[in-house]
């Protein structure tokens, strides 16, 4: 399968499917003994949305490897250098709501969100976001 997230390619469906991943944005140190749990899925709610019908993902078989640091000591990282925080005036609070509605004759479900992430207001220029 081609390595080549910014155009996905339907898979195909009853056929096995080799997927490599490269998990080389974290890091982790755990006592010995300490387990990690590998979670697949094939959306990631609500940043990529699910597909549309059934879909089941079954992992059949294959290696797991873990790189582990040469050098398993702790790194310290220097406190980032940043801007104060924004000053702002609470206008409007935000209020989120998330509801799931199950139509028990259909079976269908269907979730509904609603993000208000209130209103501000900057005392130095007046603008107002919402």
């Amino acid at each position: 399968m081609p390595e080549d997230a910014g155009h996905p390619k339907p898979v195909p469906v009853g056929e096995d499917v080799t997927v490599r991943l490269h998990l080389d944005q974290i890091a982790c140190r755990g006592p010995p003994g300490h387990r990690l749990r590998l979670s697949i899925s094939n959306a990631y709610w609500p940043l990529i949305w699910p597909a549309p019908g059934r879909a089941m993902l079954r992992p059949t078989s294959g290696p797991l490897t873990l790189e582990t640091a040469k050098d398993a000591g702790a790194v310290r990282v220097a406190e980032p250098d940043m801007a104060p925080p924004w000053q702002t005036c609470e206008m409007r609070p935000a209020n989120h709501l998330g509801e799931t509605e199950v139509d028990r004759l259909t079976g269908v479900a269907r979730l509904r969100i609603v993000d208000d992430f209130g209103q501000l207001r900057d005392p130095a220029t007046g603008l107002e976001t919402g």
